[in-house]
């Protein structure tokens, strides 16, 4: 849970962490659209590493090679949804 918390908070390596997680069932039913989603999730981060980088690219080719075209498809569309998500909002001007 810590993991995913960190994940969902921006940590490219907890996202990487979960990614493989999912990927190889540790802990949880292995799940390769998730896997997908948090390795995409984690190569877009611009804080991340150009090794952890390389390390999600290639897993994430691994994965994708398993995955039919409809599974990639859910996971790119689960991933612009995490991207979306709209934030608190905008801080009110306090004068």
């Amino acid at each position: 849970a810590a993991v995913q918390a960190k994940a969902k908070a921006g940590d490219p390596d907890a996202q990487y962490k979960l990614a493989t997680s999912y990927q190889l069932g540790e802990g949880m039913g292995r799940d390769d659209v998730a896997a997908y989603k948090w390795y995409t999730i984690a190569a877009g981060s611009s804080s991340a590493g150009k090794k952890l980088k390389a390390k999600v690219t290639f897993n994430k080719k691994t994965l994708a090679a398993r995955m039919t075209r409809a599974q990639i498809a859910e996971a790119e569309k689960s991933t612009e949804e995490f991207h979306n998500v709209p934030g608190p909002g905008p801080i009110p001007d306090i004068q």
